[in-house]
């Protein structure tokens, strides 16, 4: 993915980088590879770019940062002036295990005051890899 023509100083569209499976490492080689929870959230790469704001970005390639205000606070989180963070936003059932079923309920939300209302009722969080 590429920046829109023209859009100097903008952070590089990037896709993220997802788990493969493949044979488990053997004793010598573990120290190889890197290990990624299972979240069954929604993948997104994360754009902040310094001036205070945040992009979110879908696995798509969508911009869905509009869905998910409350994760606006990272931009003030970050001790940088520009980061792309990849990372699965993730809804919390009641226990504070991931739910499938919070999530899809969220990103079926599109309307300002739908979404608005749902902060309270149905929060998100981003859980990062690094």
């Amino acid at each position: 993915m590429d920046p829109p023509p023209g859009a100097e100083g903008v952070l590089p569209l990037l896709a993220p980088m997802l788990a493969v499976i493949g044979p488990p490492p053997g004793p010598k080689t573990e120290a190889e590879y890197a290990y990624e929870t299972l979240w069954n959230g929604a993948r997104v790469i994360t754009h902040v770019p310094g001036d205070g704001g945040l992009r979110l970005l879908s696995q798509a390639g969508r911009d869905v940062t509009a869905q998910y205000p409350e994760l606006d606070v990272l931009a003030s989180l970050l001790p940088g002036p520009e980061a792309v963070l990849d990372g699965e936003i993730v809804a919390l059932d009641d226990v504070g295990r991931p739910s499938v079923e919070r999530l899809q309920q969220r990103m079926s939300l599109h309307q300002p005051e739908a979404i608005t209302h749902a902060l309270e009722e149905l929060p998100v969080q981003l859980m990062l890899y690094l």
